[in-house]
């Protein structure tokens, strides 16, 4: 297997449209290698019914989510919803996108084989501040607020 692409939003707003966006660039990471898999990893299943997944997903993918279906993106690849506590394992290779990820989802993410990439959308500036150190993903953006990790991989000493 290659190696895991990571990839850092750090503006931790939690707008709907930093969701849309790690959903966008997973799409487009989908489209780029092929890949057909693509796994929405939230903290927990409440996550779904938060105002800015709600918005973020919109009524029809929300619903299909909330039923355990998955939905497909743009490029053709499914996406399904998991939790941190139901995600296992993954049995082909896939796009993960950690939406309000804090460092233990980030964790679990490293235990795990078959990814090709990793989307992470953090919760705040500083929640995956350790994973940020140790992998140092592509960030993308800027922040609205910078956490400490996140300083230091757009501006280095």
């Amino acid at each position: 297997m290659t190696a895991v692409q990571r990839v850092l939003l750090p503006d931790t707003n939690q707008s709907p449209a930093h969701v849309t966006k790690g959903i966008q660039i997973a799409n487009d990471l989908c489209k780029a290698s092929g890949l057909t898999e693509v796994i929405f990893l939230i903290p927990t299943k409440d996550s779904l019914t938060s105002g800015s997944l709600h918005q973020a997903l919109g009524e029809t993918i929300l619903s299909a989510m909330m039923k355990g279906q998955p939905v497909k993106l743009p490029c053709g690849a499914q996406m399904r919803c998991e939790t941190k506590r139901t995600l296992k394992w993954v049995s082909t290779p896939s796009v993960l996108i950690a939406v309000f990820a804090g460092q233990s989802m980030m964790d679990k993410i490293d235990s795990l084989q078959n990814l090709a990439a990793v989307v992470a959308v953090p919760w705040t500036p500083d929640a995956i501040e350790s994973w940020v150190k140790t992998w140092s993903p592509q960030v993308l953006g800027q922040p609205t607020k910078l956490g400490k990790a996140a300083k230091a991989a757009l501006h280095p000493s």
